[in-house]
């Protein structure tokens, strides 16, 4: 299988980028990273990537705000929150304003195949 889809990720955390980023390649998908909430809503008007990874905290905005750019830009986008675990007042609110998923760190590669495959799978439809 060989797909042109790209996938955002906002993350600071090596390990957490570094996670994605393999499981992405394995499924020949395009991981792009970028630093800002900002420098994605840039990218979101020139490309629509597969879903887009992020932490719930950026330097310039949180996820609510973030949350609510993203679906005036796309209401469709998938967005999964990548956060602490035991924050659950963050999970709660990123998944009741939008969020497709809160995964925790350290993620589960795993978990995110299956994400990013029944994605793929959804937009062959």
């Amino acid at each position: 299988m060989s797909y042109n889809k790209s996938v955002f990720i906002i993350n600071n955390d090596r390990h957490t980028l570094n996670t994605i980023s393999e499981v992405c390649q394995r499924l020949n998908i395009e991981a792009k990273t970028l630093s800002s909430g900002a420098q994605l809503l840039a990218e979101l008007n020139h490309e629509a990537p597969l879903c887009i990874f992020s932490a719930p905290i950026l330097a310039d905005m949180d996820s609510s705000a973030l949350l609510q750019h993203i679906q005036q830009l796309n209401d469709e986008l998938p967005v999964l929150m990548v956060g602490q675990s035991g924050d659950v007042h963050c999970a709660v609110n990123a998944i009741k304003q939008g969020a497709l998923d809160f995964f925790t760190k350290p993620v589960n590669s795993r978990r995110i195949q299956i994400i990013l495959q029944a994605l793929l799978a959804k937009d062959h439809e």
